[in-house]
């Protein structure tokens, strides 16, 4: 359902642009074209999972909120106006699929896909180290203009 009124409030708001919280968000058609990408892929994921998830009888009710977050944090990168924003949508995004990794906790090999994302998905902490890295080249050229 969060879905559906997801799509709606897009469709409802496609030709509008503009920036919201001090220019960290872009509202434009290009973030509601993603908006709208990912919000479909997240509803085709969760219709297609049902059936899988009532097979192996672990029907969890978390795994839905954890989808809707990970495409909160697809939203946001999408819609993000500078790097702190984006970030954000990176971990928003990404903590929901280590939880999501090991949703299984009695299965052997769930546990050890959670840990192995969890040790080889440090690319949040490699983007921040670049975003550092950049701001730290640039501020003297910037601080001269």
């Amino acid at each position: 359902m969060a879905i559906i009124i997801g799509i709606l409030q897009t469709i409802w708001l496609w030709d509008r642009s503009g920036t919201d919280f001090s220019r960290m968000i872009y509202v434009d058609n290009y973030s509601f074209f993603f908006y709208m990408v990912f919000l479909i892929g997240t509803g085709i994921s969760i219709i297609f999972s049902v059936h899988y998830l009532e097979n192996y009888k672990k029907n969890y009710g978390e795994y839905y909120a954890l989808m809707l977050f990970s495409a909160v944090g697809m939203m946001l990168m999408a819609a993000g106006g500078n790097m702190v924003t984006i970030f954000l949508g990176v971990e928003i995004l990404s903590i929901p699929i280590y939880i999501l990794a090991g949703l299984f906790r009695e299965d052997v090999k769930s546990n050890e896909a959670a840990l192995k994302y969890l040790l080889l998905g440090g690319s949040p902490a490699f983007l921040l180290f670049g975003i550092a890295m950049l701001y730290g080249g640039t501020e003297r050229f910037i601080s001269q203009i």
